[in-house]
């Protein structure tokens, strides 16, 4: 058993009550983590990959476990009408191939 929580922890507001969020390197080494009656506690993977829930009924009995696996679906980025380097040095070969041209034809 790992008792060394190396982990960051917040608070989250559901529908009035208080649910700890722990960022842990592993979220299938949490067993020893304690939760309090009536508690409820997510645990995020540093990957940001999965999250898992666990709680506490009141009694202190476990209460049912919850996995969840995280997808990125950040949408890609705009260029906003901007150009990339690349694209702007592949612009500018060209650029200074038409001038060559130019140059020579007019000689």
């Amino acid at each position: 058993m790992n008792n060394n929580f190396g982990g960051q922890t917040m608070s989250a507001p559901s529908q009035g009550q208080l649910i700890n969020v722990v960022l842990v390197p592993d979220i299938d080494d949490i067993d020893w983590y304690p939760i309090n009656p009536g508690g409820s506690v997510l645990f995020l993977n540093t990957a940001m990959t999965g999250f898992r829930l666990r709680s506490r009924e009141q009694n202190g009995f476990p209460g049912p476990e919850r996995r969840w696996e995280v997808k990125e679906v950040t949408p890609p980025s705009q260029n906003n009408g901007m150009v990339t380097r690349k694209e702007f040095d592949e612009m500018s070969s060209k650029m200074d191939e038409m001038m060559k041209i130019l140059r020579d034809f007019v000689k």
